[in-house]
């Protein structure tokens, strides 16, 4: 029995997870690997497969050579231009999340999509993961106390109950996580200026940007002033909250 031909567009850590799985699979196999980064060409060698630097360079090859399905793990705001390119070719498709960019982007992809009658798979897979199913399970139990509300613009499926900041008063709010590097108080200012400027060289490289917009991700540097700016105005949000529902830990 053939195996499905799997080509991987984008070689980060999202794609090279899902390169593992088919390379691991009794029914797949990886055929080709998308992506324009130097680092794609030694796991190209590895795995035996031909690499492309784009999705119109793999196209450009015979027909007999196409994959027959292509998974998208390219960075965010390349997944509307490439899944367009992998239905204009009658592709069908994994595309990793978020679907697009923004809404508008989201709903005129889905449009197109079933014009054209494309076949997608969206990467919401990780929502069966046994780690997924314990956090539910772990708040469900009422471990973490009384739940009061979710972030976002409507309920959680698996808090049916549980009511959005929006609902209870509070629009407009929204708590993003996001990663900071701390120094302890009285560090001197040459050793934090040193560390920032590094940090600010690190993530402007290529591989490490692609790297973190593949693990979702978005990679933006601050300053140690645009920091501490952030982390105050962060702190006063969350004070008036506390002050204004009249919040009493439990």
């Amino acid at each position: 029995m053939s195996k499905t031909r799997i080509a991987v567009a984008g070689a980060g850590y999202i794609g090279q997870a899902h390169m593992d799985a088919a390379q691991a699979s009794g029914t797949v196999a990886l055929s080709a690997i998308v992506d324009p980064s130097p680092a794609a060409v030694p796991l190209a060698a590895a795995a035996g497969v031909p690499l492309f630097r784009s999705l119109e360079e793999l196209l450009a090859t015979d027909r007999p050579h196409w994959p027959d399905g292509v998974v998208l793990a390219t960075p965010n705001q390349l997944h509307v231009p490439h899944a367009r390119v992998c239905m204009q070719a009658g592709l069908p498709m994994l595309l990793e999340k978020p679907l697009a960019p923004t809404l508008a982007e989201g709903e005129a992809l889905v449009a197109e999509a079933t014009q054209r009658g494309a076949r997608i798979l969206v990467g919401h897979h990780r929502a069966h993961s046994p780690i997924m199913a314990k956090a539910r399970d772990v708040m469900q139990s009422g471990v973490l106390g009384r739940l009061v509300a979710v972030m976002g613009s409507a309920r959680q499926a698996i808090l049916p109950d549980v009511p959005t900041f929006a609902e209870l008063g509070l629009a407009g709010f929204e708590d993003l996580p996001y990663y900071g590097i701390f120094a302890p108080t009285g560090t001197p200012q040459a050793t934090i200026d040193k560390i920032s400027a590094a940090l600010a060289k690190v993530v402007a490289l290529p591989e490490v940007h692609e790297r973190l917009t593949a693990m979702g991700l978005s990679v933006a540097y601050m300053t140690p002033q645009q920091l501490t700016t952030r982390e105050r105005a962060y702190s006063q949000t969350w004070a008036r909250i506390i002050q204004s529902t009249g919040f009493v830990a439990q």
